[in-house]
């Protein structure tokens, strides 16, 4: 699925070769994030705490998604703009750089939720959530993340 997202763009990154760059490291990142949300979940879940905790957990985790987006976000759209510094018939860099971080602050708020919400979607539905939990969160993250990356840039950027 992801490498058929990454082929409807094949002509973009023609174009603007900068834009593979962030690519692993987005889809990277957004994995490590919600496998960390889905652990804290999980680890909620196996204390058999309410409810209302595990709610909670949710909405922290992707609070923190949200946050280490920024963070990232910030440090990765500064370094979109020194990389599309020295290519500059490929992008415009400024806003390159904008839609790089935007792209990660959501794309890690996102794998948050994910992350934190997977395992509670799979108990209701009657699976283990400890199975399957995080193959089809880092899919889902992976689709999510570089469609957003990659819609964004081709919208903004190029």
């Amino acid at each position: 699925v992801v490498a058929a997202i990454v082929g409807k763009f094949q002509d973009d990154f023609a174009r603007a070769t900068v834009l593979i760059v962030f690519l692993p490291v987005l889809a990277g990142l957004c994995r490590n994030i919600g496998s960390q949300s889905l652990a804290c979940t999980l680890r909620g879940l196996s204390l058999s705490n309410t409810a209302k905790r595990v709610r909670r957990q949710v909405l922290k985790e992707t609070w923190l998604g949200l946050m280490n987006g920024l963070v990232i976000g910030a440090i990765s759209a500064a370094g979109m703009y020194m990389i599309a510094s020295r290519h500059p018939d490929q992008v415009e860099k400024l806003t390159m750089a904008v839609v790089t971080g935007i792209a990660m602050m959501l794309s890690c708020a996102m794998a948050g939720l994910l992350g934190a919400g997977m395992p509670l979607l799979l108990r209701k539905l009657g699976f283990n959530p400890a199975m399957a939990a995080n193959l089809i969160m880092s899919g889902l993250s992976d689709l999510f993340s570089l469609s957003l990356f990659l819609l964004l840039a081709v919208r903004f950027a190029l």
